[in-house]
């Protein structure tokens, strides 16, 4: 994930809707990039209040 906003971003693994946002996180701060391995996000959330 390549984040080149000007807000850190939070991916989760939670994968159904009510699901959303929830399960493993991963903060991506502004203007860099991580990678995963074992597992992959399937949710958002862009800027603070993340849960």
């Amino acid at each position: 994930m390549d984040n080149q906003t000007d807000t850190h971003v939070t991916l989760y693994t939670g994968k159904s809707q009510l699901a959303r946002c929830t399960g493993t996180k991963e903060v991506v701060p502004k203007y860099t990039a991580v990678t995963w391995g074992s597992y992959r996000p399937n949710s958002m959330w862009s800027g603070p209040g993340a849960p």
